[in-house]
Order: structure tokens, then sequence, then C-alpha cells
């Protein structure tokens, strides 16, 4: 941690108040410079893009940086006045040019907007005495994830004390030893590790990847019956042939998608050259659970009436995994079927 970090954790810039308050933007850096201590020094601070601060004290008679800025020395009385000079500016800073935010990092700000979008639930801070948040299905009010702020050696088991934003996930167990090979994800900390997983919100796993865990760890908080969904499924018309396979035979069987029931709709997604919606089935059947799913032939389409950018301008986030779709695609999916 440093005098920085610790200042303006969970703070995020606000970079017109930053100009009007007298920092200069270049190359992607704004900088603020403040003579303090009666013209001994110059204070100059930086705040990248990322929100991430930094900063030092400049002797004015030698133009050098002053080294014990940042060396927690408890004895020695002139370093701290000069720490004290500087942190007198930079909470001036913190108050005036930034604003309060739930998440660490861009990425937990992101997947708690993909939750909101998809399921309009939003972060909950149930805790006294902990800092975590939860996000809870909002009909079974059961929280599915939980988003909190550790050491990094916590999780890979070093000395390393930088502070890193996680998120727990509950995963199917027969999920778990193939997720904890990824880059990012570990067993999970302070909770089950048979059932849960921790996520590194830190962009070492990609978007998409998570959005699906959270939607699978949201299915085991749905209580049954609780409403039917459309699907996507993706496939590939290289690996197989679904359009030659289901138009011959009328139904196939596809591998399960936990929450998937009897009488849904699932729109089969063939990926490039086509990446496009090529066919429209129905549930009829479950076999195992998490084995399979038995889908009816419906409709087949042409590949150019629901295009790749056409389902992404109507809501949908990732075609890397089988996926309920939003209420916005869903909509307009229903009204392309309407004017048929």
């Amino acid at each position: 941690m440093s005098l920085e970090s610790d200042l303006f954790v969970k703070l995020k810039p606000d970079y017109e108040k930053l100009r009007s308050f007298g920092f200069e933007e270049k190359d992607g850096v704004f900088t603020y410079k403040r003579v303090t201590m009666n013209g001994a020094f110059e204070c100059v601070v930086r705040v990248k893009r990322d929100g991430t601060v930094s900063g030092d004290m400049i002797d004015t008679e030698t133009e050098e940086e002053y080294l014990p800025l940042h060396l927690r020395i408890a004895d020695n009385t002139f370093a701290n006045l000069v720490r004290s000079a500087y942190l007198e500016v930079l909470e001036e800073i913190a108050a005036k040019c930034f604003v309060q935010t739930d998440f660490l990092y861009a990425q937990t700000e992101r997947i708690a907007a993909f939750i909101k979008e998809e399921f309009g639930e939003e972060p909950d801070h149930p805790f006294e005495d902990f800092e975590g948040i939860v996000f809870r299905n909002k009909q079974s009010r059961k929280w599915y994830s939980l988003v909190a702020s550790v050491q990094k050696g916590k999780l890979d088991k070093t000395d390393d004390k930088t502070l890193t934003e996680v998120m727990n996930l509950k995963v199917p167990p027969e999920y778990m030893e193939e997720l904890l090979k990824m880059k990012g994800i570990y067993p999970a900390y302070h909770m089950n590790k048979k059932s849960w997983i921790t996520v590194e919100m830190n962009d070492s796993v990609a978007d998409p990847v998570i959005e699906h865990l959270v939607e699978r760890s949201r299915m085991f908080t749905v209580k049954e019956k609780s409403g039917t969904h459309d699907w996507l499924v993706p496939a590939n018309p290289k690996i197989y042939d679904v359009i030659g396979n289901m138009t011959k035979y009328k139904v196939l069987e596809w591998p399960a998608k936990r929450g998937m029931s009897i009488g849904e709709t699932v729109y089969i997604y063939y990926s490039a050259p086509y990446s496009a919606i090529v066919m429209k089935c129905t549930v009829v059947s479950s076999g195992m659970p998490e084995i399979t799913t038995t889908l009816k032939f419906e409709k087949l389409y042409d590949p150019k009436k629901y295009p790749l950018s056409e389902l992404k301008a109507h809501g949908l986030k990732t075609v890397r995994f089988a996926v309920r779709i939003p209420a916005s695609l869903k909509e307009y999916l229903e009204e392309k079927e309407g004017k048929m």
C-alpha cells in the first residue's frame, strides 16, 4: 500500500473537476502543481485515466525529489512535516475532485453494470463489520456473488500485501478443477472451497467468462418455476452440422444448460462464417441434470435476418457460451417474428 492508494481507495476521479481545480492533461495524465511549506517545496500530483494517483514533493532549492516522502519513518520529524503537507494537498483533491464508488476496479464496475442490465439487481451492503458487497436474486433474496478487497498474498499464498478486489461465485463441483487452472481464478477465499471460487477482478479473466460464471452462480438462487426464458446457444458449423441433423431428425440432444426448462425457446447461433442466428428450437425434455437437453426444431432462418451486429445492438453481450437472452433482445426477436 502507498500514501495515495490508502487515501484514494474506492474513489473515482471526476475529470471535469480535476480541470477546474487546476490539473492540466497531457498524454492521458492529469498533473497539478502547488508550492507549499512557505515555498520550500512544490507538490506535484498526477492522476492517470485509470484513476491511479501518484505524486512527489520537489525541493524548490535543489529541484530534486524529496525521497523520504514515501518512506514511513516514525522518528524523522522533518520528513513527517513534508508528508503532512503532501497529504493535505491530496486530501483536498480527494474531497473536491473525486467521487465515492463501490468498487476498486473498472472490471468490477462493468460486471455490476452487466448484472443490473441483465437481472435488475443492485449491489447490497449487508455487513456492518465487513466491507463486502453482495448481489442478491431479487425474487429469492439469496445472494450469488460476494465482492471484497483482500491482500493479493491471501490468494496466491505469498507475502504480497497489495490490495486487490475479488468476486466469489458458486460453480458446479464438476467445473471446479478446470476453472482453477485459469489465471486469475483461485479457491474460494473465506468460503466453501468445494462449491465456490474466487475471481480476481483486475482483467486477468475476460468479462464474458465472468458474466457466464455470474449467470451460473445466480442459477443456484433461482426458485423452481420462477418463469421462462429464451436462450441463445452457439454452435460451430465447421465441427457439427446442426442445421442438417435438426432438419432431418427434427429433434436433437444438446449438452444441458442449468436453468433450461421444458417449453422454453432456444435460438441456435452459428459462428463464422455465418455469425448469425440460424434456427429456433423448443426445449421438449431434459435428461440427467447437467448432461443433456432435447431440442425440437421449430424454424430455420436466413443468416441475413439475425446477424451478430443486430443481436449486439439489442443487448447481447457474448456468443461464446449458452446464455439467457436479455429482455431487450427477447422483445426485438418477438417483434420481428410477429411481423413475419
